[in-house]
Parts: C-alpha cells; structure tokens; sequence
C-alpha cells in the first residue's frame, strides 16, 4: 500500500511540473544553479553556514 502512495505522490509531483512548465515555460539549468548558489552564499554571509540541507548531506 505505502508503494501504490509513494507512486502517487510522485505522479501528482510530475503534473504540477508539467503544468508550471507550460504556464511558466522552462528555463537554463546554469542560470538556475548560479541563482541557488548566489542565494546559499548570501545565506553564508549572514548566518555564517550554509543551509541546513547541505550541512545534513554531509557538504
């Protein structure tokens, strides 16, 4: 059962993506990467770490 629900979510997931795709158009990765890392560095500066996802995966 957990199966069939994880599959689920994951479905639901791809047509909103699909859906924001179509509404908002797409984008380039290297724009969007460079904005995350911007946003992260600001982050950096002003609290003296990195985000709480980074630090848990280990980076």
């Amino acid at each position: 059962m957990e199966k069939a629900r994880v599959h689920l979510v994951l479905l639901r997931d791809a047509l909103s993506a699909l859906k924001n795709l179509e509404k908002h158009g797409s984008e380039d990765a290297d724009g969007y990467f460079a904005r995350i890392e911007q946003r992260l560095d600001s982050e950096q500066a002003k609290t003296g770490r990195r985000g709480s996802w980074m630090t848990s995966a280990g980076a």
